[in-house]
C-alpha cells in the first residue's frame, strides 16, 4: 500500500447507508498527494473536530488547509490512514449518506443552469416557503432579487455565469442554510470578493456556530477568535492545536499570526503635503 493517495475520482459505495451519524470528525494520520510525482499535501496529519464545534484552520497557503475540507467532503480519498465522521470511515459511507451529512460554502461552488429559486432549494426540495424567505434574508439575497425583474425566476445560466461572483457566492450560502447539514465546511477566502460577501458570512458563521459542527478555512481574525479550536497547518501537519486564548499564550505560530494581524490592523496612512 503506498503511503499517499493520488487524487482521482472516489469511487461510489451504495451498500452501506448510516443515518443520523454524530457530527464528530476525525482524521486519523491522514495522508494524501494530487499527482504521483508531487510532494504530500497531508503527511501523517490527525485533527479531532468535537460535535457541535467550530475548528478554524489557519496556516500558510499551500499547507493543506483547502484539502482537509475536501477530504471531509469525499472529494477524493485518503490513501494512508482515516477520516471518519461519528466514528464511519467515509469509505464505508453511501454517496447518499455522506452528502445529507455535510454541506459546503467553497470559492468553486458550482450553480447549475436553472434559477436563482432552484439553486437555492438543492439544499432543501421540501422547504417551505417561508424557511426559504428566510435564509435568502440571511444570506443577503433579497437586495439582489429587488433590483431582478424575474426575482427567484432568474436564470443563472450553466456555472452561474449570468451572476456575479458575489451573487453565486450568496446562493451557496442560502443552499447551505436551507440544507442545514450537521457539518458545516466552509472556505473564507470567499469572503474576500468584497466587504458585503465578507459581513455575510461572518454573519452565517454567527447564526450556525452552535447548531452545527463547522470546519472554517479562516483568514479574518474575528473569524479565528470566534472558533472553539484553532489548528495550524505547516507542511501538510498539525503543529498547533488549541483554544484562541492558550494558543495566544504560547510562542507558536498562532502567536506569531496573531502579532501580525494585530499589527497590520493598526497600520495608518499617512498624508503626504
Amino acid at each position: 500500500m503506498t503511503a499517499f493517495e493520488v487524487a482521482h475520482p472516489i469511487p461510489l459505495i451504495s451498500e452501506m447507508t448510516h443515518k443520523m451519524l454524530a457530527a464528530e470528525k476525525v482524521c486519523n494520520r491522514a495522508g494524501f498527494r494530487y499527482t504521483p510525482n508531487s510532494a504530500p499535501v497531508l503527511d501523517g496529519m490527525s485533527l479531532t473536530v468535537p460535535e457541535g464545534s467550530m475548528t478554524a484552520l489557519i496556516g500558510a497557503s499551500g499547507s493543506g488547509k483547502s484539502t482537509v475540507a475536501r477530504l471531509i467532503a469525499r472529494f477524493y480519498d485518503v490513501g494512508e490512514g482515516r477520516i471518519e465522521i461519528g466514528g464511519v470511515d467515509l469509505r464505508d459511507m453511501s454517496e447518499e449518506t455522506l452528502a445529507a451529512q455535510v454541506s459546503q460554502i467553497f470559492q468553486d461552488t458550482y450553480l447549475v443552469s436553472g434559477t436563482i429559486g432552484e439553486n437555492i432549494r438543492m439544499g432543501r426540495g421540501d422547504a417551505t416557503e417561508a424557511e426559504l424567505a428566510e435564509v435568502i434574508a440571511q444570506a443577503g439575497i433579497d437586495e439582489i432579487l429587488a433590483r431582478l425583474p424575474e426575482g427567484l425566476e432568474t436564470e443563472v445560466g450553466e456555472g452561474g455565469v449570468r451572476l456575479s461572483g458575489g451573487e453565486r457566492q450568496r446562493i451557496t450560502i442560502a443552499r447551505a442554510l436551507l440544507k442545514a447539514a450537521p457539518i458545516l465546511l466552509v472556505d473564507e477566502a470567499t469572503a474576500a470578493l468584497d466587504a458585503e460577501n465578507q459581513a455575510v458570512i461572518a454573519q452565517t458563521l454567527h447564526h450556525m456556530r452552535g447548531k452545527c459542527t463547522m470546519v472554517v478555512i479562516a483568514h479574518q481574525l474575528s473569524t479565528v477568535q470566534m472558533a472553539d479550536q484553532i489548528a495550524v497547518l505547516e507542511g501538510g501537519k498539525i503543529v498547533e492545536c488549541g483554544t484562541p486564548a492558550d494558543l495566544a499564550t504560547h510562542s507558536g505560530p498562532y502567536a506569531r499570526f496573531l502579532a501580525q494581524r494585530q499589527e497590520a490592523s493598526g497600520w495608518r496612512i499617512t498624508p503626504v503635503g
